[in-house]
């Protein structure tokens, strides 16, 4: 079930056609062991499209998996159909009773556990039926699931130190679940254990940027306490050395009890709370009141109180890990988003001494007798660094001037029959019928950025397709063009497909099928990785990521932004074609405009 349905009988696969006849078994092998009624099937199989003899036609279905299956399979009862399996031999039970298993065991043992538990998946949970609905929630389920699982394995590899080896996973899990806040939170702890602090506020920035633009709303409060605990360098984040797996003591009354870290940030933050609220319950329980003979000597030093409270300010923080390994880089895979290789690993921020506890602070002047007044402290030097220049204003064009901007942008179009114009609030780019490309068979109009973007940036435009015939072998495209490379989110119909695409050097293309004849098309680079999107229906959707093949050939650069319509002389189907973009924007770091 974990992965496209498939049944081994003594050790052989068995051929098992038809979809609805896997969809059968796949609902009697979700309730094992337990009768599943007959009507409740074959509502579950067609729904309102029923068949005329839907009680025969899932005899039928029940008939042939006895024959593949065994006749002791399936058992017939007066009201329903029963799957017999031992619960060992299903892959769902066997990850579920895995990943319960590995919850009360130590670090290490629960990552070995729970790496068996995700051994067993093939794929998605039940690809193959994955248009089924009576089995999406089952799925659905399935997936999240799994997910979770993932997730619990990272605390653990994190409680064991592994901080720098599980970034690289972490940003790739990132690319394929980008609004799942614990694996940013997962990520953000891991980079700061790294000693690689700046990019973890970074990192903080980015998933505030995405929540608030997808969904519309604030980090959670567990992400907010994990941000402003790196930011006055919580003592509670540092990694703490992982105790060595030892068997627990037996008999019933063993000579020591095994305390472990608590691996739930609430938890972990909690704890840490509740020492420093403790201690300071015992300070004020143990203070004389005024006017008590020798109140002040009993008072504890001021300097003492600070150091106390200093390290017990968090209240909500991912799960304390285990020794920080500086310098460290992660592995580089194939797909997954590397950080920048000119950016050294830095050891972790060394804790911040109150101010108080300085030696080499000025000693307070003494007080004048005739004053009657208390000598004046100097005040502590400010212990934050100063904020980070703001990024320049974002760059954005609505095209309702009706004339190009030369300040922002070029224009060039190759091959005759080409023209480009802003009229009706719009950017307006058409190809006549009798359109033929240049020397090299080029058909396109172009605007282009007379600004490069630096660093991170997000660039959005809307499009519609005005008069866009079926054979129009047109391609309009978004573009981020590279010295001599380019990442460009569009819509396409060339060969005949109606598609989103994505093209990125060298040649490669990826497509969607499509029937939108408008939406919008966007190109985000965060830490080197290019993404692109589409969005349909209000809803932006990620079409592809680009680490390696775009860094290896200059994609660090500063690129151009870029609004084409291009095509071939033997791609062209010879029929008029006019699209119409609409506000363009781009905010970005950093920019170089000329």
């Amino acid at each position: 079930m974990l992965g496209p349905l498939e049944v081994l009988r003594d050790g052989r696969p068995v051929d098992l056609r038809g979809t609805k006849r896997r969809a059968v078994l796949a609902l009697l092998v979700l309730q094992a062991n337990e009768v599943v009624r007959t009507d409740r099937l074959i509502e579950d199989l067609w729904g309102a499209d029923r068949p005329a003899n839907a009680p025969g036609a899932l005899h039928n279905h029940l008939s042939r998996l006895r024959k593949d299956l065994g006749e002791d399979a399936l058992a017939t009862k007066p009201w329903g159909y029963v799957l017999r399996a031992d619960p060992d031999a299903i892959d769902v039970r066997r990850f579920e009773s895995l990943v319960d298993e590995a919850r009360p065991l130590p670090a290490r043992e629960r990552s070995a556990k729970l790496a068996d538990a995700l051994a067993l998946w093939r794929g998605p949970a039940l690809a193959d039926l994955a248009n089924e609905p009576a089995l999406e929630a089952e799925v659905a389920r399935l997936d999240e699931l799994r997910q979770s699982a993932v997730e619990q394995r990272i605390d653990a590899r994190l409680e064991l130190g592994e901080h720098a080896e599980v970034i690289r996973e972490l940003e790739r899990l990132i690319a394929e679940h980008p609004l799942r806040e614990r694996l940013r939170g997962q990520l953000i702890l891991a980079l700061y254990r790294s000693g690689r602090q700046a990019e973890a506020l970074e990192t903080y920035r980015e998933t505030r940027r995405v929540l608030v633009d997808e969904l519309g709303i604030e980090p959670s409060p567990e992400l907010r306490e994990l941000e402003k605990a790196i930011l006055r360098q919580d003592p509670a984040l540092a990694a703490v050395a992982a105790a060595p797996s030892v068997r627990e003591p037996e008999g019933p009354n063993p000579p020591h009890s095994r305390w472990r870290w608590p691996r739930s940030p609430l938890i972990a933050g909690a704890a840490v709370l509740l020492v420093a609220l403790a201690g300071l319950a015992v300070a004020i329980l143990s203070t004389p009141r005024s006017g008590t003979p020798h109140a002040d000597a009993a008072r504890p030093p001021a300097s003492a109180a600070l150091t106390a409270t200093a390290g017990s300010t968090s209240n909500a923080l991912p799960t304390v890990a285990t020794s920080t390994k500086h310098g460290q880089r992660p592995s580089h895979g194939a797909n997954p988003r590397p950080r920048p290789r000119n950016q050294e690993a830095k050891p972790p921020p060394a804790q911040v001494t109150p101010p108080s506890t300085r030696s080499n602070l000025p000693k307070p002047t003494a007080s004048k007798p005739s004053s009657g007044r208390p000598a004046k402290h100097p005040p502590p030097p400010s212990l934050k660094p100063p904020p980070p220049p703001p990024p320049p204003p974002p760059i954005t064009d609505d095209f309702a001037d009706g004339a190009i901007d030369p300040q922002m942008w070029y224009a060039l179009a190759d091959g005759s029959g080409v023209t480009l114009e802003e009229r009706a609030g719009r950017l307006e780019m058409a190809i006549a019928a009798d359109a033929a490309g240049n020397k090299d068979g080029v058909i396109q109009a172009h605007y282009g950025t007379r600004c490069r973007f630096s660093g991170d940036f997000d660039v959005k435009v809307d499009y519609e397709l005005v008069e866009w015939p079926s054979t129009a072998g047109v391609v309009v495209q978004l573009t981020a063009w590279f010295e001599g490379n380019q990442m460009s989110a569009g819509r396409t119909s060339v060969g005949g497909e109606e598609a989103y695409t994505t093209t990125a050097p060298p040649g490669w293309n990826w497509q969607l099928p499509t029937s939108d004849s408008s939406g919008s098309l966007r190109i985000k680079r965060i830490n080197d990785a290019l993404k692109t999107y589409y969005r349909t229906s209000g809803r932006w959707h990620q079409l592809y990521y680009f680490v390696e093949a775009i860094n290896a050939r200059g994609g660090r650069g500063a690129p151009v932004i870029g609004l084409q319509v291009f095509s071939r002389d033997e791609w062209f189907g010879d029929r008029p074609v006019r699209i119409a973009f609409d506000n363009f924007s781009v905010t970005q770091k950093r920019r170089a405009c000329g």
